[in-house]
């Protein structure tokens, strides 16, 4: 193979005028997949990807009789290409239906067998008893018979609670947080643990069972997500609810493996933020360097009209604010003071890259879902969208964003429900990719740039640019040392334009590549990276 010189380090370009977010048309035509009213998925709470690129999409649906109306869990599994794979369940669709009536599921996990875990809660129309339920299936949508009672674990000691969160220890203990909701006016948190067969963890806390009560006894708290970190301590999230006037602060804990409070973060176990009258956060995750990022909503009420400041925040691993984020560690969108925008989501896309999602409402009757993209420092990316949120819509009035989660391509995709007050709700997924205003390649000037994703790359790429005239160009892709790996395009005249080349990039071992467009000895590069 031949050597290139050194110098193309020298006009690789690092960065891209205006990059935004497109649904991806390779996925359910429109990129976007909004279920049929009468689907028996009206509901999408979570995802879960499986080895070989489908996605298994978790919620519930509903049946209506002369005197009844029911509720079940539902799991659906969809290709690549955003359709229902027939062959599974009915359709596409399995569903566990309670005989007392009502069956919600609200979150999922992927064992390392690659079995299903579904957690929510069972409602009894009779007796109006209220408790957790797990289930879980085997690959192919079947419940998996060794795991509790015929694949479905019902709790019998915690009356009115639900479970919102689900997770394997490398123990293989399944690990759950949820609420519960007593008539004493304090309501706790509480953390379950059971073995792999289903039944409670003995040696965890009292029979399996944590419950935690918050210390000042005029308040309760609710967790609206959690996480587990390397060293298996459980971080929670959510709110704390004062019982005399209903206003709330923002909330995280962090609890031992145990499930003992860890007094040693943030403030003897607990950190606390109070921004407005009405404060919550909906959602944590974990930065590749341990660093907690946090997302929800600061609510004020003004002449009874409820506004909703987006707001994120981003702590220490001993959960101090990190004062490198945004303002004191937290970033509270300014720029957007007259729209009512919710987090629901917040993730590390990269290492310069944090991406939150959530619902934006416009009064009482519309809402769509958002992004919102913040560099590694807080500071809100504009570049993204219009002035730097992307909105989108699916033909509903409420279009409640669920979650989102990364493909191993990089590829976003998005979960909820469509709500229209004429009809049923719909369950909706979609999947997005990055779209771009591109630069203009003048080989005369090399003041351009061009564009890849996904980028890091999975089994292809494609790669976009714009020339601003008739050119003979090569694309080739290049080793970080300087080697030539292949020509994707070899003395080509291509017009003055846009254009877009898909590169098959499966044949690659990880690392980081250079990808260029060459015109006659002027060149212009970008990198790449494979997972």
């Amino acid at each position: 193979m031949r050597h290139l010189s050194f110098f193309i380090a020298f006009f690789i370009l690092t960065s891209i005028e205006s990059q935004t977010l497109k649904p991806d048309s390779s996925f359910a035509e429109t990129g976007k997949n909004l279920l049929p009213a009468d689907s028996r998925l009206r509901i999408i709470t979570d995802i879960e990807f499986d080895d070989d690129g489908n996605i298994f999409s978790i919620g519930f649906g509903e049946r209506e009789t002369e005197d009844s109306f029911f509720i079940y869990s539902s799991l659906g599994k969809i290709d690549d290409s955003g359709e229902f794979i027939e062959s599974f369940g009915d359709d596409g669709i399995v569903i566990n239906e309670s005989p007392e009536g009502q069956q919600y599921a609200h979150a999922s996990f992927t064992q390392s067998d690659g079995k299903i875990l579904i957690c929510g809660h069972t409602f009894n129309m009779y007796t109006y008893d209220l408790r957790s339920i797990i289930l879980r299936y085997n690959k192919d949508g079947s419940l998996d018979k060794s795991f509790a009672n015929n694949g479905i674990y019902i709790d019998q000691d915690l009356e009115f609670n639900s479970i919102y969160f689900i997770s394997e220890l490398p123990s293989g203990k399944i690990l759950m947080t949820g609420d519960q909701w007593t008539t004493a006016d304090r309501d706790p948190n509480f953390i379950l643990q059971l073995n792999n067969d289903g039944s409670r963890n003995n040696d965890f806390g009292v029979n399996g069972l944590v419950i935690f009560e918050y210390p000042d006894t005029t308040k309760s708290i609710e967790n609206y997500s959690s996480i587990v970190q390397s060293d298996n301590k459980i971080i929670m999230a959510g709110r704390i609810i004062n019982e005399e006037d209903g206003s709330t602060d923002c909330l995280i804990m962090r609890f031992f493996e145990d499930g003992s409070l860890d007094e040693n973060f943030a403030d003897d176990g607990f950190f606390k933020l109070d921004i407005s009258s009405y404060d919550e956060l909906h959602h944590i995750s974990l930065q590749q360097d341990g660093k907690i990022l946090a997302t929800g909503a600061a609510y004020e009420v003004d002449n009874n009209i409820l506004t909703s400041p987006l707001i994120a925040l981003r702590l220490q691993q001993n959960g101090a604010v990190d004062n490198s984020f945004g303002i004191n560690g937290i970033y509270k969108f300014e720029e957007f003071p007259d729209r009512a925008l919710v987090g629901y989501q917040i993730k590390e896309k990269s290492e310069s890259e944090i991406l939150i999602s959530g619902s934006i409402y416009e009064g009482d009757d519309e809402a769509d879902i958002f992004f919102v993209r913040l560099n590694e420092n807080g500071k809100l990316d504009k570049s993204l969208g219009k002035e730097g949120i992307f909105t989108d819509d699916f033909d509903g009035y409420f279009d409640n964003l669920y979650g989102m989660k990364f493909d191993d391509e990089g590829r976003i995709l998005v979960y909820g429900e469509s709500i229209d007050f004429e009809g049923p709700s719909r369950g909706f997924i979609a999947r997005y990719i990055p779209d771009l205003n591109l630069g203009v390649i003048d080989f005369e000037k090399l003041d351009a740039s061009i564009f890849t994703y996904p980028n890091p790359v999975g089994s292809e790429c494609t790669i976009q640019f714009s020339l601003a005239k008739e050119a003979t160009i090569s694309i080739e892709l290049i080793s970080s040392n300087g080697t030539l790996i292949k020509k994707i395009i070899s003395g080509e005249k291509k017009s003055s334009g846009d254009h877009s080349q898909l590169i098959n990039t499966d044949d690659l071992t990880s690392g980081m590549y250079i990808l260029s467009i060459r015109s006659g000895e002027k060149m212009i590069s970008t990198k790449i990276f494979k997972h």
